[in-house]
C-alpha cells in the first residue's frame, strides 16, 4: 500500500481537506479544490511542471503576482483581474495548502501567511475553542472501534499490522501523519499494556493506551522474521520488505486504505480525524461537569482554549495537558 513520493496537487488537495480540524461544507470543499486547481494549471502551463514537490517558492511568488494581476496561465473565463477580495481568499487558501505541504514532508519550503493584501491587513481570525462539544460528532464506525480495541489477530501479516499500528498511534496517541513517519524506534518503550513514547514535536514523554503496545510487539516480531535488524534509529512504521522510512504522504495513505477495508464504507479517514474522534469520546465523558460548570460561571461556552498571555508548549492544566500530547 505505498504510494509513490511524486504527489499530484489534486491528490495532495484531497489530503489537506480530509485532514482538517474543522470539516467544511461541500460547496466549501469544492471552492478549496478549485483553487488548488488553478495553481496547478499554472504550474504547468506556464512551467511544464506537474508534481507538487517541483513547485518552488519562486514560482509560487510568480502566481502570486498573477493573481494580484491578468491570470494568462489558468483556464477562465473572466477577462479582468480578480478583486483585491477574490485574490486575497486565493491567496490564503494556496498559502494554507502550501504550508500544510511543508509540514507533510511534500515541499521542502512553505510561504509566510500573508498578513496584508493590497495595502490592508487581514482581519484576525477568532480564537476557537480547543474542544468544541456542541457540535454533533459522527460516531465511529463498529469495525474501526472493535480494531482500536482488541490486540491484532496472531497471524496477521506485516502490511496490516503496520496500518494498525499506524491508526493506534494517531486515535490513541493523537500523532499526525507527519509524526508517526518521523518516529524511530528509540522513541518506543512499553510497560505492560501501555507504551511510553517520546513524542517528535513536543519533546516530552507521553503514554498510549489502546491496543498499541500488543500491536507494536507484534510487528516488531514479524519484521525480524523478515529480516529486518531494529535499531534505535530505525522506522517505527517502516517500508514493506526493507527497514526503510516512509513519507508522512504514504502514512496518511495508509490508514485511508485501511480504514475504508475494515469498514467498508469509502470514507476517507486520516490521522487528524481519528484524533477528533478520540477528543470527542474523551469530551463526552467530561460533557456533564462542564456543563455544571457552565452553569455555575453563568456562561453558555467554556473555552478552554489557553489564552495568549498564558500559553506555554505544556499547559499546567491536566485535561487541556492531555488532550495537547494527545493521551
Amino acid at each position: 500500500m505505498q504510494l509513490s513520493h511524486v504527489i499530484s496537487f489534486a491528490d495532495a488537495a484531497v489530503a489537506w481537506i480530509c485532514d482538517r480540524d474543522s470539516r467544511l461544507s461541500v460547496s466549501t470543499e469544492r471552492a478549496y479544490r478549485g483553487e488548488i486547481n488553478r495553481m496547478a494549471q499554472f504550474f504547468a502551463m506556464k512551467y511544464g511542471g506537474l508534481a507538487l514537490g517541483e513547485f518552488t517558492q519562486k514560482q509560487w511568488e510568480d502566481y502570486v503576482g498573477e493573481l494580484q494581476g491578468v491570470r494568462q496561465h489558468v483556464v477562465t473565463c473572466r477577462d479582468e483581474a480578480l478583486s483585491p477580495s477574490s485574490a486575497a481568499q486565493a491567496i490564503r487558501i494556496c498559502t494554507a495548502f502550501l504550508r500544510w505541504s511543508r509540514d507533510e514532508g511534500l515541499l521542502s519550503w512553505a510561504p509566510k501567511m500573508p498578513s496584508t493584501f493590497g495595502g490592508r491587513k487581514a482581519e484576525p481570525n477568532s480564537r476557537r475553542p480547543l474542544v468544541d462539544l456542541s457540535a454533533d460528532a459522527e460516531p465511529l464506525h463498529p469495525a474501526l472501534e472493535a480494531l482500536l480495541i482488541k490486540a491484532p489477530e496472531s497471524e496477521a501479516t506485516q502490511d496490516v499490522l503496520r496500518a494498525q499500528l499506524a491508526i493506534g498511534l494517531a486515535y490513541w496517541g493523537g500523532l499526525r501523519s507527519s509524526e508517526i513517519a518521523a518516529l524511530r524506534c528509540g522513541d518506543i518503550a512499553t510497560k505492560g499494556n501501555t507504551v511510553e513514547l517520546h513524542h517528535p514535536r513536543l519533546d516530552s514523554v507521553i503514554t498510549i493506551l489502546g491496543n498499541v503496545a500488543a500491536t507494536w510487539h507484534q510487528y516488531c516480531v514479524v519484521r525480524e522474521e523478515a529480516g529486518d535488524v531494529l535499531t534505535r534509529k530505525s522506522p517505527v512504521v517502516a517500508a514493506l520488505c526493507s527497514n526503510e522510512p516512509i513519507s508522512a504522504w504514504s502514512v496518511w495513505a495508509l490508514i485511508a486504505q485501511y480504514v475504508e477495508i475494515v469498514t467498508g464504507v469509502e470514507k476517507l479517514y486520516s490521522a487528524q480525524s481519528l484524533r477528533r474522534s478520540r477528543v470527542t469520546a474523551m469530551g463526552a465523558r467530561c460533557a456533564p461537569d462542564i456543563d455544571e460548570l457552565s452553569k455555575y460561571t453563568h456562561r453558555c461556552l467554556v473555552d478552554f482554549a489557553p489564552s495568549v498571555r498564558n500559553r506555554s508548549p505544556m499547559s499546567r492544566n491536566p485535561v487541556l495537558r492531555a488532550i495537547q500530547s494527545g493521551e
